[in-house]
């Protein structure tokens, strides 16, 4: 449970490109929320936008809203290692472009930090199925088990990757991202927190909704670009791998690793039936 009259001042940063069909109505949704809007800053980063993102972003006015528009693409990386350097909130609030938070999200995610222990917050993203697809449903049915296991695990310890529409860090904690190589932001930046410590918590209460991409080439497509970047990834937290970390050792070699191994299992299985 929270401390009453627990409202450290929040940062809640975007990264964006090409986004002016759902920049503005992102916006008004943060700004629409239950906490206090003297505690609340929304920084936007347009990575290079080439529509009418940077248009939109230079338009909207509202106190606690700042705009970055970067000129050059260089990926999600960059652009969050830049807009943290301006966050001064005591909480930083990660989302995407096409999130939306219910009014009480930001509130949600913020009472578990009353906890010291506590480096990091994951909310529970909800997948809405857009299309009547095998791609949209399937992806609906697979993020409910994954919602369940982050579940599990915050209760057994601490979990380990974030929902990256709807999660939190306590800025003292950041640490720059490696931008020369793509990675996986939601599994990153909860991996440090747990290097340094701290125990990243799951909050049923902090709920965000996002569309599925609706069709089974385009959740494939997003499968491989995430399996991808969390394989870069693996310097970035090989230590926590050693059975000396425990619960955190042995979930992200139950839950991340051996995943990750599967294609190459299969292989393994057919040539030797072969």
């Amino acid at each position: 449970p929270s401390r009453p009259g627990f409202e450290p001042s929040v940062s809640v940063v975007i990264a964006v490109y090409n986004e002016e069909s759902f920049i503005c109505e992102r916006i008004e949704n943060i700004f629409s929320g239950s906490y206090p809007a003297g505690k609340t800053e929304v920084l936007v980063g347009s990575d290079g936008s080439t529509d009418r993102t940077n248009e939109i972003l230079s338009s909207f006015n509202a106190p606690g809203f700042r705009p970055f528009l970067f000129p050059q693409r260089r990926g999600k990386a960059g652009v969050l290692n830049d807009l943290l350097k301006d966050a001064r909130g005591e909480i930083v609030v990660f989302s995407d472009a096409n999130t939306v938070f219910m009014p009480d999200t930001i509130a949600e995610l913020v009472k578990p930090f009353s906890d010291p222990s506590v480096g990091a917050v994951t909310g529970e993203l909800v997948l809405q199925s857009g299309h009547q697809s095998v791609g949209g449903d399937g992806e609906v049915s697979y993020w409910r088990f994954e919602n369940w296991l982050k579940h599990a695990e915050s209760d057994a310890g601490s979990t380990l990757g974030a929902s990256g529409g709807v999660y939190a860090i306590r800025k003292s904690l950041w640490r720059p991202l490696p931008y020369e190589k793509s990675i996986v932001d939601d599994f990153v930046i909860p991996m440090n927190v747990l290097k340094a410590g701290r125990v990243v918590k799951y909050s049923r209460t902090a709920r965000a909704f996002e569309k599925t991409a609706g069709s089974v080439r385009g959740e494939f497509t997003r499968k491989v670009r995430i399996g991808a970047s969390n394989f870069n990834g693996i310097p970035e937290f090989r230590e926590l791998l050693h059975p000396r970390y425990g619960f955190v050792s042995f979930a992200l070699w139950s839950h991340k690793i051996l995943r990750w191994l599967v294609p190459f299992f299969l292989i393994a299985i057919t040539l030797s039936a072969l």
